[in-house]
């Protein structure tokens, strides 16, 4: 219900924005964490070192001003197996982002926080959900292809909260990983 509300009031403020004249963009990406690493603190017990994991998201951008927006990015990763389970990840995050344009590029700087939320499964069915904090900061740039829809190609850094799977004091606490995004931006209200 909590994050119904967190739409709902997310869909609102957006229309109020567009209603305002401010510029936004929809961002659909193929996604990449590259060096994802986590530790449980017991030898040889789901234990990853260096691991990429592909997927795909989508995100909002609002400019409040020429320079200046809010972002809000989503991404959903396929899973790594060590058998017999299988850790899936999605990562949300927003925050702030500033933009400037150099011709027809535009280059921007982003900073936010946000969630992975990790679902571990063993023979098909969910045996457990976690979720912890994360950060991320970095930019990229966007270029046209032709009015109204741009490419992209983003590379930042992500601080990951890991899952507590075992207790033990040696266990990894963060994963510290680069996020790479490539895909299409539709822009509005420009």
């Amino acid at each position: 219900m909590k994050r119904l509300i967190i739409v709902a009031i997310w869909l609102a403020g957006s229309t109020v924005c567009l209603a305002q004249g401010t510029s936004g963009e929809l961002q659909l990406t193929y996604q990449r964490i590259q060096s994802f690493t986590m530790r449980s603190g017991i030898p040889s017990f789901f234990d990853f070192d260096g691991v990429a994991l592909n997927g795909g998201g989508y995100g909002f951008v609002y400019n409040i001003t020429e320079k200046f927006g809010l972002f809000q990015q989503m991404g959903f990763f396929g899973g790594v197996e060590q058998s017999p389970y299988k850790i899936r990840l999605i990562t949300e995050h927003q925050g702030l982002r500033l933009k400037t344009e150099k011709g027809s590029v535009t280059l921007y700087a982003k900073g936010g926080v946000g969630f992975t939320r990790y679902v571990f499964e063993s023979s098909g069915q969910t045996q457990g959900v976690d979720s912890h904090v994360n950060f991320v900061y970095g930019g990229g740039m966007h270029f046209p292809i032709f009015s109204g829809l741009r490419m992209i190609i983003d590379v930042s850094r992500q601080s990951m909260g890991l899952p507590n799977l075992t207790g033990m004091p040696n266990r990894s606490k963060w994963s510290n990983a680069f996020y790479l995004s490539t895909g299409i931006v539709f822009c509005f209200g420009d």
